[in-house]
């Protein structure tokens, strides 16, 4: 089933999604602000994506309290593709910091939460070749029509391009 309704990111999944981008988290936590101006600024104008109820989450990630930005922080050294990666990750962490206890317990005392991240890929736009285009693409000679048409079928077909697509009809 699918929810038509958009749904706009917190400003906890901004700054998760943006943290990856910076060198370190200082960078990060200096950039937060001005992140979460603009990325408010283009949801404003295009709008969220709907949610999609059967789409599977593309990481986990913990989210810890941050008095900052009265709100939460992403943590992106303990994110993993699963809970338990995450949770693995937490404990090896509290492990070497002398921690004996459960992960689910250590995360509770720190205030931390795991979240899932979804991440829709955008679709990549093909396009069909031009006469120059093929043209530009063979060293010798000019091709005749049939030999154009069949270099355009080969590419469509090894890009994915159908026809009636983006102009194909």
């Amino acid at each position: 089933m699918t929810d038509t309704q958009p749904l706009a990111p917190t400003d906890a999944e901004i700054i998760a999604l943006l943290r990856p981008l910076y060198a370190s988290d200082e960078a990060a936590s200096m950039g937060a602000a001005d992140d979460l101006r603009t990325a408010r600024a283009v949801l404003a104008k295009w709008g969220a994506q709907p949610l999609r109820y059967d789409q599977s989450p593309t990481l986990f990630t913990v989210f810890a309290k941050c008095d900052e930005y009265e709100g939460e922080v992403p943590l992106a050294q303990y994110s993993a593709t699963s809970e338990y990666g995450v949770l693995d990750r937490v404990m090896g962490d509290a492990r070497n910091a002398g921690y004996t206890g459960y992960a689910k317990d250590r995360m509770t005392a720190l205030g931390w939460r795991i979240v899932p991240v979804y991440a829709t890929p955008r679709p990549v736009v093909r396009w069909p070749l031009t006469d120059e285009q093929i043209e530009d693409l063979l060293i010798c000679g000019n091709p005749t029509d049939e030999e154009k048409r069949l270099i355009r079928t080969g590419w469509d077909a090894a890009h994915g391009i159908k026809g009636g697509q983006h102009g194909t009809e």
